[in-house]
């Protein structure tokens, strides 16, 4: 059986009952971009707190980086919370080679430490 086109394009939404986690995938290329315009636009009509894991990410397309840009946008003007979960040095990277660093460091990000 195929992978469904979100699976395939490396973002996967978990189900939870008080948020509403989004996985991007280690290479988020321009396919990845649809899948995940759709679980950030499906987490706004949910009304639920969003979490972006971004932990796994070596590769971010700029698609995808738009699409999260418009999202968070969205997010917001739907007053729906939302937080960036352990961004990787390559997710960060993508921000900063579009010049969008900025707007990257003006969103709530989770950061997790050393297992002690």
């Amino acid at each position: 059986m195929p992978k469904s086109p979100r699976r395939a394009a490396g973002v996967r939404r978990r189900s939870a009952s008080r948020v509403s986690p989004i996985e991007i995938g280690a290479v988020a290329g321009l396919a990845a971009a649809a899948p995940l315009r759709a679980a950030l636009l499906a987490a706004i009509e949910r009304r639920l707190p969003v979490v972006i894991d971004a932990s796994a990410v070596t590769s971010l397309s700029a698609a995808c980086v738009q699409v999260l840009v418009s999202g968070a946008r969205a997010l917001a003007e739907a007053a729906v919370p939302f937080t960036v979960r352990q961004p990787s040095d390559a997710f960060v990277d993508a921000f900063s080679d579009l010049g969008l660093f900025a707007q990257l460091m003006e969103w709530p990000v989770e950061a997790v430490g050393p297992a002690e």
